[in-house]
């Protein structure tokens, strides 16, 4: 879904050349990669991975929705 999300908003932020639409969407480009390798660790059963990285997705998700929020 973070994936779908940034490439609309990518789409949108080009067309009406919206910078912070554009900025928002690779956030959720960035924390959709995330989620796809915390699946990945979870198969490995790396709890500190998973730690790390849903750390890291729940910073860049901050940002993205203050960005949203700003719109």
């Amino acid at each position: 879904m973070r994936l779908w999300k940034a490439g609309v908003l990518n789409e949108l932020g080009r067309k009406y050349k919206l910078k912070n639409w554009l900025e928002t969407s690779e956030l959720f480009n960035r924390s959709g990669k995330l989620i796809i390798d915390i699946c990945k660790s979870a198969m490995k059963r790396d709890k500190k991975a998973i730690s790390d990285l849903l750390l890291k997705v729940a910073c860049i998700e901050e940002k993205a929705y203050q960005l949203v929020k700003s719109l």
